[in-house]
């Protein structure tokens, strides 16, 4: 057997004198994992005597992954059966048999599927985030720590000398939970559970073999990178400092009026990704730590080069909200450093929120009692010359509703594209223009569309992100190089704006192709109104929509508008990923979102919602091959999803901030009323409502749910910043406000 395949002789001396010196007690442990797993330990104070028992035939180092205790261990261990050598036995050491903690170990690994070693790739990337920690914790005062690559990750290994007891344990396991929070990425993970006294890591010498050694992954030699010519202990206070880092999670308390205030231990009703958009604050993703949300920053709020996730906003699940900037000139900032910095005076209001609880309570008790008395008698005076002038209810019974007939719905494409307005959202460079160009096809040819029934027809593309060559150059890919239908149609250039004559230019299109009942608009930015001077963002994107789908409704069309969606993900609710404020999917008919988990993933999930078509979740792959995506089916709802969409329905529906928006809505003279969320609760007062939530509570609500209020209310709301000031709301009158469903 070639030894120095798997044994880096000068290494393993050097491990051992650096980890181990003064001939201290250490186990050596070696692990083979195949259907049965096998230990094989011994305990050893010499690195001589180690070597030589590595050559021993009782240890077979193939596939074998070998490690060390790093802690100091109770000298008695040394008695057992393996002393100086290896032995196959359960006999190992355990966390009581541990006298002192001696090192706090990091471990940076990369994410991949288990029992593999990691790709190149990988490994640079668990070095990048090595070294990122290497300097957070040189910044607040650690001694330099022994570096070293395990095979297929990255350790840090800091020197300290704390007893064996639950409370050093704890704060351990806090530091590397804090650094998970704050260093964590896509593709690498801190490990958080080498907080335990027994801890065995890389035998650095050896080699880490895990899984197949393939070119791609292959089997690497562990080493050390760097050590120190002096290793300095860290004290306990060090750790203190870093476990301090950010908050500790308490158990969960009841909601406080104060809680709106965002501070560190603000409600977690507190909408923190609100108030990020609203802000300018852009999340790059959003991540599951530890008992946390996190939010890693493209830009930090305070030096506009610290980007790419640099700087973090943590939201616990007991509601506090942190925030960590891994630079320098960014220790010592705070949430509320945060909040302040980008909205002014934010604490002052929720002080003014406190003070108002107890008049906004006092109103609610003096309505509540002014409801009673005014309804506590019904009075008979006019009710003869009411009844005069009331319309007559007719009722139909269910077996002559099922008798009714009415015209027929045209669907393009079954339970997916409608007639009138559909709107089709996905980020960037994900395959959405694929995905148009099939479907325009597979309708022109009558054919089935993934998975779902076409009613064949005359389309139109206006492929606007595109010129006419690369189109070409797709069309022929999809279509393997046959003829491609008559009946499609393609329109490149020349499309103006909505408010320049884009539905003029339809018009004399579709008078020269009759046959039209299909039109795609990819993208909708080429063709939207521009927005006016007088007019929100809202107002312009619900007015493009509104005009498409009433367009559509004349001339029995199914217009299909192309967009895409935010960058940051809402798992809860995909349409609200679609880019643009609610008006773009306020007026749409149906809704389709694709999301996938990582850009380069060829699978992907198609959500489908609207007024006419089920809702639905279903499975699709993109064939690199064809460049079609590929039905794979129904996605699963867990019972939780439709719990959560339940719960947001009912929240709605029940809440006394619907109820007051809609008097409003139905009352107003004008064509629309203005107020912020106080206004809007002494507004409330005038229709015997009594709003028991604190301004930023309301404006929370007003926020969330300003799609169900357009969807299940055709109430539009529109939010206009004030300055420095809160937000100003205005409400349309339904009236006065055109509404799309009215002819539903």
């Amino acid at each position: 057997m070639r030894w120095a395949e798997y044994f880096d002789l000068d290494t393993i001396r050097e491990t051992i004198h650096v980890l181990k010196p003064n001939n201290a007690l250490f186990e050596i442990r070696s692990i083979v994992k195949g259907k049965r797993k096998t230990v094989v330990s011994g305990y050893f104070t010499d690195a001589d005597m180690l070597i030589q028992k590595l050559k021993d035939d009782k240890l077979d180092p193939r596939g074998a992954n070998i490690y060390i205790t790093i802690n100091k261990i109770n000298d008695d261990c040394y008695a057992r059966e393996q002393h100086d050598c290896f032995k196959q036995t359960d006999a190992t050491t355990s966390d009581h048999e541990i006298d002192a903690y001696e090192w706090f170990f990091i471990d940076m690994d990369p994410i991949r599927l288990s029992e593999i070693s990691s790709s190149n790739k990988e490994l640079k990337h668990a070095q990048e985030v090595s070294n990122k920690v290497y300097e957070y914790l040189k910044s607040i005062g650690f001694n330099e720590p022994i570096r070293a690559m395990s095979g297929n990750g990255y350790h840090l290994l800091y020197k300290i000398n704390l007893p064996n007891t639950e409370e050093v344990k704890q704060i351990i396991e806090r530091c590397l939970s804090v650094l998970a929070d704050m260093f964590n990425t896509e593709d690498v993970k801190i490990d958080t559970v080498n907080y335990n006294q027994s801890r065995i890591c890389k035998l650095y010498g050896t080699l880490a073999q895990k899984g197949a050694n393939t070119p791609s992954r292959p089997h690497r030699m562990s080493k050390l990178l760097f050590v120190p010519d002096e290793i300095e202990v860290n004290g306990i206070e060090l750790l203190d400092t870093l476990a301090g880092e950010l908050p500790k999670v308490e158990p969960k308390k009841e909601k406080t009026r104060s809680s709106s205030s965002g501070s560190t231990t603000s409600s977690s009703e507190f909408d923190l990704e609100s108030w990020m958009y609203e802000h300018g604050l852009e999340p790059i993703r959003k991540d599951a730590g530890n008992d946390c949300v996190i939010y890693p920053l493209a830009n930090c709020p305070f030096d506009s080069s610290h980007t790419n996730g640099d700087s973090k906003i943590f939201h616990y699940s007991n509601g506090a909200i942190a925030f960590k900037c891994h630079h320098n000139s960014c220790r010592g900032r705070q949430w509320q450093d945060v909040r302040e910095k980008l909205e002014p005076g934010a604490y002052d209001k929720a002080r003014e929120n406190e003070e108002n609880d107890a008049r906004i309570e006092a109103g609610y008790q003096k309505i509540k009692q002014q409801f009673m008395q005014q309804y506590a008698t019904v009075h008979y005076a006019d009710e003869e010359e009411v009844r005069k002038q009331l319309p007559k209810l007719k009722a139909i019974s269910a077996e002559e509703l099922q008798k009714m007939e009415f015209a027929e719905r045209y669907y393009a494409v079954e339970d997916m594209i409608p007639q009138g307005e559909t709107v089709i959202g996905a980020p960037p460079k994900t395959g959405k223009s694929w995905l148009m160009l099939d479907m325009c096809l597979k309708i022109a040819k009558g054919e089935e569309f993934l998975g779902f029934q076409t009613r064949q027809s005359d389309t139109l593309y206006l492929a606007l992100e595109d010129g006419d060559s690369f189109e070409q150059e797709r069309l022929n890919i999809v279509t393997g190089g046959e003829v491609a239908p008559k009946n499609f149609h393609f329109v490149f250039t020349d499309v103006m704006p909505m408010n320049e004559g884009f539905l003029l230019q339809l018009d004399d299109l579709i008078a020269q192709y009759p046959g039209i009942r299909v039109v795609v608009i990819d993208t909708l930015q080429f063709i939207k109104y521009r927005q006016g001077k007088s007019e929100s963002a809202y107002e312009c994107d619900y007015r493009t929509g509104r005009d498409l789908k009433k367009y559509a409704e004349k001339h029995d069309l199914a217009i299909v508008v192309v967009t895409h969606t935010t960058k940051m993900a809402h798992p809860d609710d995909a349409m609200a990923d679609i880019s643009g404020t609610n008006g773009v999917t306020g007026a749409a008919d149906a809704v389709i979102v694709l999301t996938k988990k990582n850009r380069t993933d060829t699978d992907a999930q198609m959500f489908i919602s609207g007024r006419k078509v089920r809702q639905s979740v279903h499975n699709i792959e993109f064939d690199d091959k064809c460049c079609q995506w590929q039905y794979m089916g129904v996605a699963e709802t867990t019972n939780k999803d439709l719990r959560e969409m339940a719960e947001k329905e009912n929240q709605y529906i029940n809440s006394d901030i619907r109820a007051a928006v809609l008097e409003i809505a139905n009352n107003i003279k004008s064509d629309s009323w203005s107020g912020r969320a106080g206004e809007l609760i002494e507004e409330a007062v005038k229709y015997s409502i009594g709003i028991r939530e604190s301004n930023k509570e309301v404006g929370g609500f007003l926020n969330k749910m300003q799609g169900m209020f357009m969807n299940m209310d055709g109430v539009q709301i529109d939010k206009i910043k004030n300055g420095t000031g809160p937000y100003i709301y205005k409400i349309y009158s339904l009236k006065s406000h055109s509404n799309p469903f009215e002819n539903e």
